[in-house]
């Protein structure tokens, strides 16, 4: 089984190359595709490799942040149309947990991408301090009972 990793769930994954890494990050859009209604060049957004798609089960429960749809991505590919958006000299290469930002430019589904001001500093990063801490403390609403713990 050579390139096949086994995970302690049971489940085989691939480990697929070429790839372009980045899981997270920030920036500027610059074209939408056309079904996109929710940005427009010029936005400023941070991505996430887990997406929302606001109409599946989990994420119309209010209690959930795995979409069924726009979960984690591990084969390389968009998740509307299981293809790459890159290739050098006509081969494929793949994303990495469907953003790729280790890139000058990428491609993400809408879902994956999130407005932010375009007053914040783009070197904000999604992970680690910006969405522990924003999320933590402005986004997060506790029902009467509900226990949090936040590690630092």
């Amino acid at each position: 089984m050579d390139g096949v990793k086994r995970l302690t769930t049971g489940a085989f994954w691939q480990a697929i190359f070429p790839r372009i890494f980045g899981h997270e990050a920030s920036g500027i859009v610059e074209s939408v595709g056309q079904r996109v209604t929710e940005f427009k060049e010029g936005d400023h957004v941070l991505t996430g490799f887990i997406g929302e798609c606001m109409s599946c089960r989990q994420c119309t429960s209010g209690k959930s942040n795995t979409c069924q749809v726009l979960g984690l991505e591990r084969m390389g590919l968009m998740h509307s149309d299981q293809k790459t958006r890159f290739s050098v000299k006509g081969k494929p290469v793949y994303h990495y947990c469907v953003v790729s930002s280790f890139s000058e430019y990428t491609v993400v589904h809408s879902g994956c991408a999130v407005k932010i001001s375009p007053l914040a500093p783009l070197c904000l990063l999604s992970c680690g301090v910006a969405a522990c801490k924003c999320f933590s403390c402005l986004l997060l609403v506790l029902k009467l009972g509900n226990r949090l713990m936040e590690f630092q």
